[in-house]
């Protein structure tokens, strides 16, 4: 959402429309951009710490190791999420669901 709406504010646009059953897979590259040391959200992780580079369990971050049902949100804690980052941006997140 953050980028959609930078990307929205930057050309003017006043609002954007997002799916709430979007979302990631939640595989080695997305791990990597946040959980092991030096993450920083890039995809697949820092330079540093790529696939295949072993990463010691301890200093990943503890919702790495957790059951991935704790690195998801709920929709309403994502439509509050998308509420604020569209606040941020000053642009009005306009929420559409497709899925039942």
């Amino acid at each position: 959402m953050q980028t959609a709406a930078e990307a929205a504010r930057e050309l003017g646009i006043h609002g954007v429309g997002i799916e709430r059953g979007l979302f990631e897979t939640m595989g080695e590259d997305w791990y990597r951009s946040w959980a092991v040391p030096g993450a920083d959200g890039t995809w697949g992780g820092p330079l540093t710490c790529r696939s295949p580079t072993p990463v010691d369990g301890a200093h990943l971050h503890t919702h790495a190791v957790a059951h991935v049902s704790e690195c998801q949100r709920s929709a309403e804690e994502l439509a509050a999420l998308m509420d604020i980052a569209a606040k941020e941006a000053g642009i009005e997140s306009i929420f559409y669901t497709f899925i039942k």
